[in-house]
């Protein structure tokens, strides 16, 4: 049985490892050299495509042995402000998923934005803001802004800035909620996961992938503060609210 559990996974990771392959060709070969002929095309390309590979992704995890269940979606009639926390590899996948027909700007860490199969160039097509708030803040906050001045898009952001070791949420860096809040007062949506933190690396992918048994939580809306002065405290409540769902769920899996 544990041989069989194994060679399933092994055979889910392999099929994923594939499908994105596969995508970053399409992606590459087809969809990049349409949209240099009509950029006006791009998200009704892109979109589409972004939430088969993520439903697709989802439904391979499943089939090694995973589970992937999801509560709420952010809704698509008014732009938003999302936070979510940092699990996983396959964190844009379940990001995806909560969303409907039009897909958030997500803030990207700059080194996604070279040599990674599918997630590079799909950044440069949709244009990502690609931040490195340690060595370059005062781009990394012109990037902000420009996001955030966006009138008809949803911006994501992990507001932890890294993956967390033990699926615990961690410290918030408020500058991001600042700086997009500062350009447009919008409602916020939380997206809490949990489980899949044991496969934060590629590697713990390939190997612990039967093991997730991850839920995924849309909290929300909740409204901006009027005055900026409040937006860091605000932003530390939004933590306090993440953080208690997250142990609320898992004591109630301590509990079946």
């Amino acid at each position: 049985m544990k041989l069989l559990r194994g060679a399933r996974s092994g055979l889910a990771f392999v099929l994923n490892m594939l499908l994105v392959l596969g995508a970053e060709l399409y992606q590459r070969l087809v969809v990049w050299p349409l949209i240099q002929l009509s950029p006006g095309r791009r998200d009704a390309l892109m979109w589409p495509l972004m939430r088969f590979l993520s439903r697709s992704i989802l439904l391979l995890i499943r089939f090694g042995g995973a589970s992937a269940r999801r509560v709420g979606s952010v809704p698509d009639d008014q732009p938003a402000l999302v936070l979510m926390n940092h699990q996983s590899v396959i964190d844009i996948p379940v990001l995806y998923t909560c969303f409907g027909l039009r897909l958030p700007i997500v803030v990207t860490r700059k080194r996604y934005g070279r040599g990674i199969p599918m997630v590079s160039l799909m950044i440069r097509i949709l244009d990502y803001p690609l931040v490195d708030p340690e060595h370059d803040p005062r781009d990394a906050i012109a990037l902000l802004q420009k996001a955030g001045r966006k009138e008809a898009s949803s911006v994501l952001l992990f507001p932890e800035g890294h993956r967390s070791r033990d699926g615990e949420i961690g410290r918030f860096e408020t500058a991001g909620v600042r700086v997009v809040l500062g350009q447009k007062r919008r409602p916020v949506y939380l997206i809490v996961t949990d489980g899949y933190w044991m496969c934060r690396r590629l590697v713990d992918f390939a190997f612990n992938l039967h093991r997730i048994r991850g839920e995924t939580s849309v909290l929300g809306p909740f409204p901006p503060p009027v005055s900026a002065a409040e937006i860091p405290g605000f932003a530390e409540h939004l933590r306090e609210v993440m953080v208690e769902h997250l142990h609320q769920g898992r004591q109630a899996q301590r509990l079946v």
